[in-house]
């Protein structure tokens, strides 16, 4: 093979992007779009688990302990120094702070002892060990800060030439002077020595010791007051946002394969605009093999200068998306989303790596027609398959969907069937839209011979379109399923936190002992309940335990998946325990099974499981003793529940506008209030699943609609000649309207029961294998009116501006086309 063959093919080529350019940047926009999905979603994830795994270290590695003081309790600088007098001069104090700007941006300011972390020069860094050093000898109020972050709140106008100004305590301005720094673990706080933040904070107190390395003191050697505390490393950062992470990786990989049939269509389309030319170059001695090399070569082109774009775009899409991924997590999991120094090489070899996957299938199937139609006449019409071969398709998909469901055992094979579903709707969407185009032909009156055409002439639309038609039932289907899923889950969520907040009102401190002693003095006539906690064990995994009451309205607030007759008897005699779904199914435990749990203490305790309870959104095994079997434990007791007590004249409104603010780390929060900032909270976790579902849609209609319209540029002579039979353009534009309508709501009736069965499939197979739980499906119309209604506007909306310069074309201009 010579290359200069390839060379000239390769040239006939790119002077033929003169006669179609719409066809070849349909090509780049879908390879730039998909690019762009995968890419934003890879840096949120990236930076969000990087920010959760190194919030609780910053400026070290290697950091998975933490000692901490019980609840009440505090952490003296006397305790700091006695245990590294003691031996642990592997600790690291840390204090925390908030500070609530008057933009309402909420800064974190941590203090650290630079000192200590000098001496542990092994874990850091050159760059790291000098920069500390700086910041230790400098005396006056500095404080790190990422670059990124600063230039966000220099942006926000709430740091001016480097310095922070906070109206402390309303009393008076004070100035942090902030210096850049990308450092490791460097995320959205504020960074400087304890010593600086104890003189700008006279009431902070040390929050923890990091615990650098291996314990060098027993835990029982502890003081009383104090216990070693498991950090978030990056394991189970991953475990614990995992269902957020998900969400967004699995709209991004459905962004990439609509896109891929974008592209795979728009291909299609611009292989069969070059098949004359194809058949000069073989009369010419150009063998089959060259015009695919050079159709090859010209991809990978078109893939190099479409993942450079779509990096650059996906980088600014994450960061127009990072305030959002911020709240979500920090609303969900006390997540301060930091910074990801990610490399931009990295990203653009991810996205090219992507492209070229992407591009190669979805260039097979038009080089392979290619392929064929270079050997047959130009006058030859492609052969059309079968209907019934598409109905056995969707048959055989249906199956194997059948058969994973049977044998699903993990997410691989759950992912594989719903490939295997959507793959049987895109069939099932081929064999019936001839049929339903068909049928509705049919039944067109004969005294409107227009529309009847236009009927007939979508059948032929929807043979020269399949591969678009396939691409917008992908994103109609999951745009459905999507929906449904999220809407079933805040059905059953609002349902199950409605019936679990049955107390009037909540307190959430760290000085539970103060509060209690406040409450009874002042409001004796509240009732106090406090719900203790704890960290156990089962079969060596974290579990969490906490207190549950037993009286009659609490009972009936417990929302039980599955629950013995005897269930609150055997809880009330402390034989009985209540176990969460996601630990019933993560361990197959069932009924009247008995189990073994290990209590903080490391004692032992079996247990007969007496009901499983519903806990949704809950990424952590969990089980409720009663509220005796936490008698002699001091720790965990953050949360107390108030309700007054019958008959009595207290005001739970009273109380909370007489709270003292004295208590640090201390919020009341009355139920109601509690309810709307859970589901705003909810619905904040899928904005941005909305966001990429919607752009998918997009993509995929604008592919249709693109489609369409090329086809309808090819249809002209037909065109032509009904214009000189008198049919006005406006005429002609109302029936490709009409025509478009009716094409995509026979592609919407046929992905409703695919998108049912996908949502079903989300809910009790892929969210069981990730998350543990599941729960009911309900099909809301108003929702599913509203998908349809998106829908149809995103394909008009795309359609209406080519169709209408169509239509405002002079009639001998098509009609000069019967010359061609």
């Amino acid at each position: 093979m010579k290359l200069d063959a390839i060379w000239q093919t390769l040239t006939v080529i790119f002077k033929g992007y003169k006669l179609y350019p719409f066809r070849v940047f349909l090509v780049a926009l879908a390879l730039v779009c998909a690019c762009a999905g995968l890419t934003s979603v890879y840096v949120l994830n990236e930076t969000a688990k990087t920010s959760y795994a190194n919030q609780s270290q910053p400026l070290l590695n290697g950091v998975g302990r933490a000692i901490i003081a019980k609840n009440g309790e505090q952490i003296s600088v006397e305790d700091y120094a006695a245990l590294r007098r003691a031996g642990a001069n592997n600790l690291v104090a840390v204090a925390q702070n908030r500070l609530e700007h008057s933009s309402d941006q909420i800064i974190e300011v941590l203090g650290l002892d630079l000192y200590a972390m000098m001496s542990l020069t092994s874990l850091l860094s050159e760059p790291d060990t000098q920069q500390i050093s700086q910041l230790s000898f400098n005396n006056s109020s500095r404080y790190f800060i990422h670059p990124d972050h600063l230039a966000t709140l220099t942006r926000e106008g709430v740091v001016k030439n480097n310095e922070l100004i906070i109206d402390k305590d309303g009393s008076f301005p004070f100035s942090f002077s902030l210096t850049p720094y990308a450092g490791t673990g460097m995320g959205n706080q504020l960074i400087g020595d304890i010593e600086t933040v104890f003189d700008d904070f006279p009431l902070s107190t040390i929050s923890y010791l990091l615990v650098i390395g291996e314990m060098r003191i027993k835990e029982d050697a502890l003081p009383e007051h104090l216990f070693v505390r498991e950090l978030n490393t990056g394991i189970n950062a991953e475990e614990l946002t995992e269902s957020f992470h998900l969400n967004l990786l699995a709209m991004g990989l459905l962004m990439f394969v609509v896109c891929v049939f974008v592209m795979m269509n728009a291909l299609h389309l611009m292989m069969m605009k070059r098949i004359i030319n194809f058949k000069i170059l073989r009369q010419l001695g150009i063998s089959r093999l060259t015009i695919i090399y050079a159709c090859l070569i010209e991809l990978i082109g078109i893939a190099l200068i479409a993942s450079f774009f779509g990096t650059l775009l996906g980088l600014e899409l994450s960061s127009l998306l990072s305030p959002a991924v911020n709240q979500t997590l920090q609303g969900l999991y006390g997540v301060y989303v930091g910074h990801s120094n990610i490399s931009l090489l990295q990203l653009f070899v991810n996205a090219l790596a992507a492209c070229l996957i992407g591009g190669l299938v979805a260039i097979i199937l038009p080089l392979r027609l290619l392929n064929q139609r270079m050997a047959i006449a130009v006058t030859d019409s492609p052969s059309v398959p079968s209907n019934y071969l598409w109905l056995g398709g969707s048959l055989v998909c249906l199956g194997l969907t059948g058969l994973l469901l049977w044998l699903s055992d993990g997410l691989v094979s759950a992912f594989i069937m719903l490939a295997c579903l959507l793959f049987a709707g895109c069939f099932s969407l081929l064999y019936l839209l001839p049929i339903l185009i068909n049928w509705v032909s049919n039944i067109t009156p004969v005294q409107y011979p227009l529309l009847k055409w236009s009927n007939s002439d979508a059948l032929r639309i929807s043979r020269k379109s399949s591969i678009a038609f396939c691409a917008f039932f992908l994103a109609v289907a999951a745009n459905i399923g999507m929906n449904l899923m999220v809407n079933s889950f805040r059905v059953a969520t609002e349902s199950w936190i409605t019936q679990r907040l049955n107390a009037e009102a909540y307190i959430y401190t760290n000085q539970t002992d103060d509060v209690i002693s406040w409450l009874h003095a002042n409001y004796p006539q509240i009732d106090i309940n406090v719900r203790q906690a704890e960290q156990g064990k089962f079969h060596q995994q974290s579990l969490q335990i906490r207190s549950y009451p037993q009286d009659s309205a609490d009972q009936l607030a417990m929302q039980f998946d599955k629950a013995s007759q005897q269930v609150w008897q055997l809880f009330a005699q402390g034989k009985g325990i209540l176990i969460s779904q996601q630990l019933a199914f993560a361990n197959n435990l069932s009924l009247g099974q008995s189990i073994q749990i290990e209590r903080h203490s490391g004692h032992k305790v079996n247990y007969i499981i007496a009901g499983i309870y519903l806990d949704y959104g809950n990424t952590q095994p969990q089980v409720l003793l009663p509220e005796d079997a936490f008698e002699k434990s001091r720790q965990g007791r953050k949360i107390l529940s108030l309700n007054k007590v019958p008959g009595s004249s207290a005001s739970i409104s009273a109380l909370v506008s007489d709270f003292p603010t004295t208590f640090e780390q201390t919020q009341i929060i009355i139920t109601e209030d509690l309810l709307k900032l859970s589901m705003q909270t909810f619905d904040k976790t899928f904005v941005i699943t909305n966001g990429l579902n919607f752009i998918t849609l997009f993509v995929a209609g604008f592919s249709l609609a693109t489609s369409i319209l090329v086809i309808d540029i090819d249809n002209r002579p037909q065109r032509a000649l009904l214009r000189s039979m008198g049919v006005s353009s406006l005429a002609l534009f109302k029936l490709s309207l009409v025509q478009l309508t009716l094409l995509s709501m026979f592609i919407m009736v046929i992905a409703a029961p695919f998108g049912f069965f996908l949502s079903w499939l989300l809910i009790n197979v892929v969210n069981l294998q990730a998350f543990y739980w599941i729960y009911p499906l309900i099909v809301d119309p108003l929702k599913l009116s509203i998908v349809f209604v998106m829908s149809l506007a995103v394909l008009l909306a795309t359609t209406a501006i080519p169709a209408a310069i169509n239509a405002k074309r002079r009639p001998i201009e098509d009609l000069l086309c019967l010359n061609d």
